[in-house]
This record gives C-alpha cells, structure tokens and sequence, in this order.
C-alpha cells in the first residue's frame, strides 16, 4: 500500500476503439433455424383454422360432446350475440376476438379470418398446410436442416 487511492483503470488495457466481432452460429444454423420457426408458425396458423370446424376439446372420459373441456363459440346475451370461451365449465366473454369477431362482430368462428390460414372454412388446404409443415418440422428435427 502506498498511501494513495488506487486508479479504477490501473492495470487494465485500453478499452478497443470496435469491440471485437464474436462468431456465433452458422448461417445455415441461423437459416434452419428461422425456416423451423415458419413452419411452426404454419403449423399453428393452420391447425387453428381445422379448429375452426369444430371448436372443442376433449379429455378421455373427463368430457363428452356435450360437456368439452374447452369450447369457444357464440352466445345470446339479451338482445345481441358475445362469443363465449368456456373453459372447465367457466365461460369467458371474448367478443371481438374469439368466438364472435369480424368488423361487426358477426362472424361466428374460434379464431378470426387474420389469425388462421386459410382465411376462409377450407379444411382440405387447412390439413394440407398441417402435413406439409409437419413434414418439414420432422426433416429438420432427423437430419438437424432442413431439406
């Protein structure tokens, strides 16, 4: 000890002008990666709009058509339509964005038109989207990229 209060920068180098350029990932690594999540993204999207068919989820012998374990449909409430998320037999007004949405909140669906792909009740291509996108999720989880 000298006597003296030590500099906070004493024995340090000087600070680099440009921090140096830290190699992460790959690109193919970085390439699969945002692949893998747009097929998700689809996968989702889509497996919304099947759910559109039929709104409703059911558990082994817990629930039967009549009760599910979660619906999400239209209700009257009075002299106007809510949509209705029910979910273990509690039911959750959603209006305007599950079970009755559209620019008047006439459009009785699960989900709305701009969260789902297709758009509109088209089952065929809402399951072709599912097998394709399922299919790429399986080649990238086999081989680690995509093919």
């Amino acid at each position: 000890m000298s006597g003296h209060p030590a500099r906070a920068d004493e024995g340090l180098a000087a600070p680099a002008s440009r921090s140096p350029f830290i190699y992460r990932h790959s690109v193919v690594v970085r390439l699969t990666h945002w692949i893998g999540v747009l097929c998700i993204t689809i996968l989702l999207i889509s497996g919304l709009q099947i759910f559109n068919a039929h709104p409703a989820l059911y558990l082994g012998r817990v629930s039967d058509f009549a009760h599910p374990i979660m619906a999400i449909g239209a209700a009257q409430e009075g002299d106007h339509e809510i949509g209705v998320t029910r979910i273990f037999g509690h039911s959750f007004n959603t209006t305007g964005v599950l079970g009755l949405s559209g620019a008047s909140n006439r459009d009785a669906h699960a989900f709305p038109a701009w969260l789902i792909l297709p758009s509109d009740q088209d089952l065929a291509t809402g399951r072709r989207c599912v097998r394709i996108a399922q299919k790429k999720v399986s080649d990238f989880d086999q081989s680690g990229s995509a093919s």
